[in-house]
């Protein structure tokens, strides 16, 4: 009882000394009222510049000046990133041209090859044509390919790619491949495109055949059952590092470079040095400040002389 008669005359003292008028009711309404007046006449100043045709998109502030901006020329349609890395999912080519592409990218198939095919797509189709319509020489080779050159693989495409994939038994597959290639850990995200139960590679008699043959040393441990003998591994059916060097020009980037965005820049500037840095980087599949930059440094390689004798470095005579 005595505490609350000590707080009441504290507070009794506060307000004849003026340090609790701001709590008054009479000055309560002052505040309103006077609040009320900055918020009419900004209705009227917005009114007025509407009238006169100037913008009326206001920042609103408890006090102080109005404030306006102009409007955004794409504040209508909400926000626009000038250029963003995007992969589009392509539809499989048809088999002839998707035949070349493999030819082209080191599969020894009988077809001319296309030398200039896009060696993360052209994968991920093979994969389709393995998986899903069950061609297991098209399978074998692929996977021999990847056995010999996944060192040369953009790592980062491949697995954005493979993970829109939309059927399961195809990201299985490139999953079961990351397990078997765990030492490349940038292959190591392909494990997590599938975690679905485990996928028979033959749609029937697949545990016959692993009852009897024992399964792949190459897929044991996967999410992808495949019984020994079931693909092929052969050297032969694809080409050696050497010779896909001679023949496709972004592997031979990607050996200069690495696996990497830049070395697919350079290679469309090699075919096509005069594109706008918007449809390089669209052709690449990469950022256009990646794009930008490699067109850059392009231009400066052309520009500059080229090494004579007298001026190349040691290591380079």
């Amino acid at each position: 009882m005595e505490s609350e008669i000590r707080k009441l005359r504290a507070a009794l003292a506060r307000r004849e000394s003026g340090r609790g008028r701001r709590f008054a009711p009479e000055l309560r309404r002052q505040n309103l009222r006077r609040r009320a007046a900055i918020s009419q006449r900004r209705c009227e100043l917005a009114r007025d510049w509407r009238d006169a045709g100037l913008p009326t998109a206001t920042t609103q502030t408890p006090d102080g000046r109005l404030t306006w901006r102009r409007r955004s020329r794409t504040s209508r349609g909400g926000s626009v990133m000038a250029f963003s890395r995007t992969l589009a999912i392509v539809a499989a080519p048809p088999a002839d041209e998707l035949t070349a592409r493999m030819v082209g990218i080191g599969m020894n198939f009988a077809a001319e090859p296309r030398v200039d095919a896009d060696i993360e797509s052209t994968l991920l189709h093979a994969s389709e044509l393995g998986m899903l319509a069950g061609d297991l020489r098209v399978l074998s080779v692929l996977t021999t390919w990847m056995g010999v050159h996944h060192a040369r693989v953009n790592a980062d495409r491949l697995v954005r790619l493979v993970g829109e994939h939309a059927a399961e038994r195809v990201r299985a597959y490139w999953s079961a491949v990351a397990v078997w290639l765990g030492k490349d850990r940038r292959l190591a995200r392909l494990v997590k495109a599938y975690g679905g139960a485990p996928v028979d590679l033959l749609p029937t008699g697949n545990a016959f055949q692993l009852a009897r043959r024992g399964a792949d040393e190459r897929f044991i441990g996967s999410k992808l059952r495949v019984p020994r003998g079931t693909l092929r591994d052969r050297p032969d059916d694809v080409l050696t590092p050497e010779a896909l060097v001679r023949r496709h020009a972004a592997y031979r980037n990607r050996v200069l470079m690495g696996p990497t965005w830049r070395a697919d820049v350079w290679t469309v500037l090699e075919r096509d040095p005069e594109l706008a840095v918007a449809e390089i980087a669209r052709r690449a599949s990469c950022s256009f400040a990646t794009a930008w930059q490699t067109v850059q440094d392009f231009r400066l390689m052309r520009q500059a002389p080229l090494l004579t004798d007298d001026t190349k470095p040691a290591f380079a005579k």
